[in-house]
């Protein structure tokens, strides 16, 4: 009973002082002891009557402003656990969609496996320029390359579904703050997609994204220089490159030294070394198409990249006719 009384004060205390404070007012005005008249016992009771009322008053209006306080309050909770199930919900989206579309590729590229080493062979050729006149629909183009554009044609759904899950993945980074999804996209992208890629988003506005999202952190450039260096040098002086020679002084080519030269000391490839169709050659190889035309933020973490800019930058800053 005690405990009721006392937690009763506690809670109501500010009420508790306001009355015994008027009291007190009262008697400290009216003191001396009890009266025998029953009108100022009438006084009294009107004044007691009063003061309740009041407190009454104020404790109705007060419950009602905790009422509204607590309906405010419960009202933002309700707004913030929607908030969080919208989003909840959105990301469970965003996360079947990607992997739906995942899934589409897997089932395209599976279709394809047989024709992928044809049309990457046809990429990475020195032909690289007429393919890439045929996928701008350009007709007006020799008889010998219409293949490469049936091998476009072929591809280009495969394409379209790439560039689908990147600029679906680049609209909804709000949902990869770890980029869990964007490193298991460059996780299932082989050396084949990103040559594809490379390829096809050359002079289009799809490049942004692969730059955004920096996704040939994995491509192997040193790949694509082997296939650069090939369409330069012969048989032997590849050896050498290959290092399956050992000595750079079995080759007759200045070049050769120079190339190693320019490895061991990062630094760019004197292009007066070299026969005016081998620079052209080089300037308009993939490997240099792909360094020309995209930043270095599709190249972030890649760790040949920088070398390789250096390398060849005479040839990256060369204009040429199929650019």
């Amino acid at each position: 009973m005690l405990k009721e009384i006392f937690d009763f004060i506690k809670n109501n205390k500010w009420y508790v002082l306001l009355v015994l404070g008027l009291l007190g007012l009262y008697f400290y005005q009216f003191h001396g002891g009890l009266s025998s008249d029953s009108e100022k016992w009438d006084h009294f009771g009107s004044y007691i009557g009063g003061i309740f009322s009041a407190v009454t008053l104020l404790s109705v209006l007060h419950g009602m402003q905790l009422e509204r306080k607590r309906f405010n309050e419960q009202k933002e909770e309700f707004e913030k656990d929607k908030k969080k199930q919208e989003e909840r919900r959105r990301k469970e989206d965003f996360e079947r969609k990607f992997f739906i579309l995942l899934e589409q590729k897997n089932i395209k590229q599976k279709n394809l496996k047989k024709d992928i080493e044809k049309i990457i062979e046809v990429i990475c050729s020195n032909n690289t320029y007429y393919l890439f006149m045929a996928n701008r629909n350009d007709y007006d183009f020799s008889e010998k390359f219409k293949e490469n554009r049936e091998l476009y044609t072929k591809f280009s759904p495969y394409y379209l579904c790439l560039i689908s899950i990147i600029k679906y993945l680049y609209d909804n980074r709000e949902y990869d703050e770890q980029n869990s999804y964007l490193n298991l996209l460059k996780s299932v992208l082989d050396s084949n997609d990103m040559i594809l890629l490379a390829c096809l988003s050359l002079g289009r506005n799809e490049k942004e994204y692969i730059s955004d999202l920096s996704l040939f952190q994995n491509l192997d450039l040193n790949f694509l220089e082997i296939l650069l260096l090939e369409n330069v040098l012969n048989e032997e002086d590849m050896l050498i490159i290959n290092k399956e020679q050992i000595s750079i002084n079995l080759s007759k080519n200045p070049f050769v030294k120079e190339l190693f030269d320019t490895m061991q000391n990062n630094r760019e490839i004197d292009i007066s070394l070299l026969e005016d169709e081998d620079v052209y050659n080089i300037a308009d190889h993939l490997l240099i198409k792909i360094l020309r035309g995209f930043d270095d933020r599709a190249f972030s973490q890649n760790v040949n990249y920088n070398k390789l800019y250096v390398r060849y930058n005479k040839f990256i800053k060369r204009n040429t006719f199929s650019q």
